[in-house]
């Protein structure tokens, strides 16, 4: 039995630790910092630089969302100008998906440093080792990138490093993922939780969700896969009544440069007039007909008239049953 190393040890813990961490801190910390504060509680365990955390797609190739720890936007903005077609790197990472891959692996030191890629742009921004993995979603099609950089040419990655990176990996994505959904639900008001939640940039690419999110999705649309929402949500954005089709109703609002998703079954209540649906939610409060006929400008007499169209279509007998039924459509 081959005896692990005092280094092996250390390691090891400082994995355990840095799991524990990530994923009380999903629940903890805010959504905006998370990747700052994950990539800082990852450079105790393995000691780097800086880093890039990014999302992407890869057909067609293309980084669709990026965070740069300790590096600026401009670094990025160049390396996707003029080098991203020469980071054989990246081609060698996409070609073992989940394997994390050490740049002194790959090519040796007086190789690297006369390439391209060295002398124009790593070089200039202190990239002189790299650690990278990529973790496809098999749900989505996207995948999630993230690469260590340090400063020290003499300071390879060591494969206890590349290891440990390789079995953090699909850590450090599933408690982002976590963090995200978790304070987005959070900050819902009170009633959405019939909801299902998901996020998606401007372009319609869904970056995460939450497991009813999908169901309801491919209820509507049984044959939709992949990340890009179907074009019919997509154009709801921002729209009160959002999407009502035949199986599924879903919201669709700005969150920043995302968009916020709410998609639930479609209930009875979806299918009343907009005028039954305001006599039935004013009844719900407590509101007698009376009050209801003055708030909304109607006879007291057609307020019952809606009200026994809206049991009648609801199957409904009781004040509480009618409840019940809104309530799932809120």
């Amino acid at each position: 039995m081959k005896k692990k190393t005092g280094e092996g040890t250390l390691l090891e813990r400082g994995l355990n630790a840095l799991v524990h961490c990530l994923y009380q801190g999903a629940h903890q910390w805010p959504m905006e910092r998370f990747q700052e504060t994950a990539l800082e509680a990852l450079r105790g365990v393995i000691p780097f630089d800086s880093a890039m955390w990014g999302r992407g797609s890869g057909v067609p190739n293309a980084l669709l969302d990026v965070y740069l720890f300790r590096q600026p936007r401009t670094m990025m903005d160049e390396y996707l100008a003029e080098y991203q077609a020469l980071d054989f790197l990246a081609d060698a990472v996409r070609a073992k998906p989940g394997v994390s891959c050490n740049l002194a692996d790959l090519i040796s030191r007086e190789e690297f440093v006369s390439t391209s890629l060295y002398l124009g742009f790593a070089r200039r921004w202190g990239i002189e080792q790299v650690l990278c993995t990529v973790l496809p979603d098999p749900v989505s099609s996207l995948y999630e990138v993230i690469s260590l950089w340090r400063r020290n040419p003499k300071r390879p990655f060591s494969e206890r490093e590349r290891q440990l990176k390789e079995s953090l990996m699909p850590h450090l994505v599933e408690s982002r993922r976590i963090n995200r959904l978790f304070f987005l639900r959070q900050r819902q008001p009170q009633g959405g939780q019939n909801c299902a939640l998901g996020l998606a940039n401007d372009s319609g690419i869904l970056f995460d969700a939450e497991a009813g999110f999908y169901e309801v999705v491919r209820k509507e649309w049984p044959d939709w896969r992949g990340a890009r929402l179907p074009s019919a949500l997509v154009g709801t954005v921002g729209s009160p009544d959002g999407f009502v089709g035949k199986k599924a109703v879903l919201y669709a609002s700005a969150l920043g440069d995302m968009i916020l998703l709410k998609a639930r079954a479609l209930t009875a209540a979806d299918r009343l007039g907009e005028r039954e649906k305001a006599v039935a939610t004013r009844y719900g409060r407590g509101e007698t007909y009376r009050e209801i006929a003055q708030a909304l400008g109607i006879a007291e007499s057609t307020a019952r008239n809606h009200l026994y169209r809206v049991f009648k279509k609801l199957r409904v007998r009781s004040k509480l049953g009618l409840a019940k039924v809104l309530d799932a459509a809120e």
